[in-house]
């Protein structure tokens, strides 16, 4: 969980920023709307359809399901990563835009007291 929080962390702000410039502005809520909308029916879909399995297997029979529930969540995982790679990258930064940030905005999320707190919650929820 520690490992999948420090990727998800590390990731999340250049994805959202590609997001952001693939989905033109106009269509952004809408997209992002629906999108949550959809994925949040196939993930209460799933915890039902897990948790069906889950009870309705015993045994050894359990270690199986087991297996197969984690090899689907797998092969959702890679499919993601399949079909993000043939989305077309867009470059639209200036001569001027290096994309080169000083320190002090590397750091400035650190004089942040919301995402500290959030920093801090989120290690208390992970540690063991």
């Amino acid at each position: 969980m520690t490992a999948s929080w420090i990727f998800t962390n590390i990731s999340a702000f250049g994805w959202w920023n590609w997001m952001a410039e693939i989905i033109p502005h106009k269509i952004r809520a809408y997209f992002f709307g629906r999108r949550s909308n959809v994925s949040n029916i196939v993930n209460i879909g799933w915890f039902f359809l897990v948790s069906g399995i889950l009870d309705a297997v015993s045994g050894s029979a359990l270690y199986y399901a087991y297996a197969v529930i984690f090899l689907v969540g797998g092969i959702g995982g890679l499919a993601d990563i399949l079909l993000h790679i043939f989305i077309p990258e867009i470059h639209q930064r200036t001569e001027s835009d290096s994309g080169d940030i000083s320190l002090s905005e590397f750091l400035e999320p650190l004089r942040n007291r919301n995402f500290i707190g959030l920093c801090l919650s989120v290690g208390v929820v992970l540690s063991p």
